[in-house]
């Protein structure tokens, strides 16, 4: 009796917490959604309501077309989870689509998958979410914009979105990336912990659920890792230094994976840098976008990493070395960015030897 009590009590435990494990993940993969609640004609501006499929799959995608007069340079704005078009940070976006479009930029606004006014599907935390940014980028070069000329600004799931989006397309020539986490497992844990007050030990169990829902490993999700895998990209990395749902060392963290720059703001949240000083925001992402986004012609299927990286044969060790020179060009085009006038250049720091680079603790 007192066994078949004891292997009860152990399967109702189990039960238990696999069904706290679900409700868990599923909150993780379904969050609430929002819609818009304004258009950019609130600031004057202008815009076209349009739909797009992801890049290789069914999704429709809705979203915003602000054109800038005359303009050949265009900025994909991606919001985070449970965000949508125009609250992408704390506060509406709307200002600083304005400056864009002012500077020459159009603009396209997108609601991901699972959210906004866009079709349903489980969010995947950026993993899938780049095939949404992908198919933005294939609307974009169909409507005229060059290869190099095409930029994305993510907010934190946008930005992770992004940096895959960026690792697989050489049409888009500069990122930038605002309160993006450098490892997702070492990030959610942290905040499941703080918000739920659920052991460590549980936390596997919720991502093993949540890959269960989604059939997406979302514990191997490292954005570090995405981003050396960009080649012809520029790359900013924005972080608030009093963000506690991602903290700081993940943007250190980043900035040390990739050739990227690093502007550290002094806001107190995550996702409020712009809202806590919109004019100099607005002036880093337009400086940065303008020393960055150049047309280039396509880069032929010969000439792509993937296949580069495994030239062996003569003919192919040529075109690799090709390839080598022309990303040497490239650094040459935007080196100065580095070298960028004072004012700019305090906002454009890099990190130093002496920050937290991508080997401490991320938990």
């Amino acid at each position: 009796m007192f066994w078949w009590m004891l292997l009860t009590s152990a399967l109702a435990a189990l039960a238990a917490s696999i069904a706290l494990a679900t409700i868990a993940a599923q909150r993780l993969l379904r969050p609430r959604r929002r819609q818009a609640q304004s258009t950019p004609a609130e600031v004057g501006l202008a815009y076209q309501e349009v739909q797009f499929k992801a890049r290789g799959e069914a999704l429709a995608l809705a979203a915003w077309y602000i054109p800038a007069a005359g303009a050949t340079r265009a900025v994909i704005i991606a919001h985070g989870v449970g965000g949508c078009r125009g609250q992408e940070f704390t506060v509406s976006s709307f200002p600083l689509v304005e400056h864009l479009v002012g500077s020459g930029f159009s603009v396209l606004m997108l609601d991901l998958r699972g959210h906004g006014a866009s079709d349903t599907a489980p969010m995947t935390y950026g993993i899938r979410e780049r095939h949404d940014l992908l198919g933005a980028v294939d609307w974009l070069l169909a409507h005229g914009y060059k290869p190099g000329a095409i930029g994305v600004l993510g907010a934190s799931m946008g930005g992770v979105a992004a940096m895959g989006a960026a690792g697989e397309e050489p049409a888009i020539g500069a990122l930038i990336s605002d309160s993006a986490c450098a490892d997702f497992q070492a990030m959610i844990e942290s905040h499941l912990q703080r918000r739920s007050k659920l052991p460590r030990f549980f936390i596997p169990l919720v991502l093993l659920m949540g890959r269960m829902l989604s059939g997406e490993d979302l514990a191997r999700l490292r954005p570090a890792t995405l981003l050396r895998q960009i080649s012809a990209c520029a790359v900013l990395i924005i972080h608030a230094e009093g963000d506690r749902l991602v903290p700081l060392n993940h943007a250190y963290a980043l900035a040390r994976a990739g050739d990227c720059a690093l502007w550290i703001t002094q806001s107190p949240r995550h996702l409020g840098s712009f809202g806590a000083n919109q004019h100099a925001y607005s002036q880093c992402v337009i400086a940065f976008f303008e020393r960055t986004l150049v047309a280039r012609p396509p880069i032929p299927a010969a000439f792509t990493v993937q296949q580069l990286t495994h030239a062996h044969q003569p003919g192919r060790l040529r075109l690799h070395m090709r390839w080598e020179r022309l990303k040497t060009g490239l650094r040459a085009r935007w080196e100065p960015m580095y070298s960028a006038p004072p004012r700019l250049h305090e906002l454009l720091a890099q990190p130093t030897d002496d920050t937290v680079d991508e080997e401490l603790q991320l938990k």
